[in-house]
């Protein structure tokens, strides 16, 4: 999927096409010219509130037969459960709306009217944490059942006068860890939450810089991840105790937006890859308490995170990609571009990116 701008500056359209060949299986009318940032394929249905005006089925191009999918300006969509949960503000007042569906049909809707204004929640089953962004009246984390739409448990441990600075993390229960929610307050301390009930179970201070909208938490390999700052932090699940503390070049270079909006870490065999600074492509081992395991130099300054495909690492910065094994960091193969790519993705196929804003490359993988 990519989403070209048009030789008019009012909109854009939407291409669906085969990976192998780039023939064109369908194509849609987008609302804006730039490459849409919610994106995402979920039950078979592609999700882009930010360019198209319905859910498409992503084999067929046809829309979903659900009335007004994305109302007003849609903030952020997230499933929980078999349950698509998104929040949109009501264009023209300033009040937001949380919606609850049944996919793929769109069955047993659910509104909440006059929500706060929510991070994009963290889902462990049907349960979904929703944390007011800062600035909002509303101090209490809450957590929702998605089927009924009812509130389960609130949590008020960041204080009265903290927020969450960004959106909140669902980690799993594993071995003999209960399932938890993570937190990170403006404050720059990390709380670790109960997903059954809600109590505290760890409280930590990081000691890093949280700015919104340039600040995420994550999980890779059994460990917790805070980007911020400048800082990637590694946390234990467990208690919250930091692990590991390495200099990045920040959160909109190192970690892509996935479905919805979320933003996660690039990662391969065990392998944690970030820009550690604007021309730097850092491998750090996950298993081994952070340790570089290479590092790869640009002569430019990256503009998107590295994707991985098939096992390859594929990283792009000014007018050149490269292909890199996670654990080596000897090029496998480079390419030049004719442009500089903004955004890269890629499968076991090959490596695509998106030239200048206005043209997809799409490249088959080297042979190793």
């Amino acid at each position: 999927m990519h989403a070209p701008a048009s030789a008019a500056s009012t909109g854009g359209t939407v291409h669906a096409v085969r990976t192998a060949d780039g023939t064109r299986r369908w194509q849609r009318d987008g609302g804006a010219g730039a490459p849409p940032k919610l994106w995402g394929v979920v039950d078979g249905l592609l999700l882009a509130p930010d360019a198209l005006a319905e859910a498409l089925d992503v084999r067929t191009g046809e829309p979903w037969p659900v009335p007004d999918a994305w109302p007003g300006t849609t903030l952020w969509y997230a499933v929980a459960g078999r349950r698509l949960a998104t929040l949109h503000r009501v264009d023209g007042v300033d009040r937001y709306e949380l919606r609850l569906r049944t996919l793929p049909d769109g069955s047993a809707p659910r509104t909440r009217k006059s929500a706060p204004h929510w991070h994009r929640p963290a889902a462990l089953g049907s349960a979904l944490l929703l944390a007011p962004e800062p600035g909002t009246l509303v101090d209490d984390v809450t957590c929702l059942d998605a089927a009924t739409g009812n509130t389960r448990w609130t949590y008020d441990g960041l204080g009265s006068d903290a927020k969450a600075v960004a959106a909140p993390l669902a980690l799993p229960g594993r071995g003999g860890r209960a399932a938890r929610f993570a937190l990170l307050s403006d404050t720059g301390d990390l709380h670790l939450v109960a997903a059954r009930d809600g109590k505290r179970l760890a409280r930590r201070a990081l000691g890093i810089a949280a700015g919104r909208g340039t600040t995420a938490l994550g999980q890779a390999r059994g460990t917790g991840l805070v980007l911020g700052g400048g800082r990637l932090v590694a946390f234990d699940p467990d208690d919250g105790a930091v692990r590991w503390n390495r200099p990045t070049a920040g959160l909109a270079a190192s970690w892509p937006s996935g479905p919805g909006g979320a933003a996660a870490p690039v990662t391969a065999d065990g392998v944690l890859l970030h820009w550690a600074d604007p021309g730097t492509l850092e491998a750090v081992d996950l298993a081994d308490g952070g340790r570089r395991l290479w590092a790869a130099a640009f002569d430019a300054t990256a503009q998107c995170p590295p994707a991985v495909g098939g096992g390859v690492v594929y990283v792009t910065a000014g007018r050149e990609c490269r292909a890199l094994p996670p654990r080596g960091g000897a090029p496998l193969a480079r390419w030049r571009l004719d442009a500089e790519a903004t955004a890269l993705a890629a499968d076991a196929s090959g490596w695509y990116a998106l030239l200048g804003g206005r043209s997809v490359r799409a490249v088959n993988a080297p042979s190793v």
